[in-house]
């Protein structure tokens, strides 16, 4: 920390204020130099009282309450910052999506026909001189995701998210 703060003494001891309002944002705008939203609006009126603002840092990826023209107008850069809590909703979600696919819940651990067998299931491997062996044992109902359809009601930020593993997967993500 000393050493980045030697790097950029005008930023250290930085004052930071938390609002709850619009009204409390524009209050406290005149002097900064940086500002950080979630829901809170961002527009000319919020920039014009900032002389001093040199970014405006969205958490969270849907940049809905900022205004980017105005921002662009002023040469304020907008950042946004992912939401860990949603990547990792949007992971679970996929986690989900694969194990469905993939039967992974019911065949879990049963890598050698005779258990699968056991388990109720109809092995009946490829011929391996032909084959490569993608689902060795040839399990009914395994799907790809490549080329599936994953359809997603809202595109809010876990919904995009969750559209951005699918699509690395080759899925077509309506």
């Amino acid at each position: 920390c000393r050493s980045m703060r030697e790097q950029v003494p005008a930023l250290y001891p930085a004052k930071v204020d938390l609002v709850s309002d619009q009204d409390a944002l524009r209050a406290g705008l005149a002097e900064a130099d940086a500002l950080i939203v979630e829901t809170l609006t961002v527009g000319e009126t919020e920039l014009a009282a900032a002389p001093n603002l040199a970014i405006v840092q969205k958490f969270g990826t849907i940049l809905s309450n900022i205004d980017l023209a105005a921002c662009a107008k002023r040469e304020i850069p907008v950042a946004i910052q992912r939401r860990r809590v949603n990547i990792a909703v949007a992971e679970h979600g996929f986690a989900l999506v694969i194990a469905f696919a993939k039967r992974l819940c019911e065949t879990a651990g049963l890598v050698e026909a005779r258990a699968l067998r056991e388990a109720g299931f109809d092995p009946t491997p490829y011929d391996r001189r032909y084959t490569t062996n993608s689902n060795f044992a040839r399990i009914a109902g395994l799907k790809t995701l490549n080329g599936s359809v994953l359809g997603a009601l809202g595109a809010g930020e876990i919904g995009r998210e969750l559209a951005r593993r699918a699509s690395a997967f080759g899925m077509n993500v309506i």
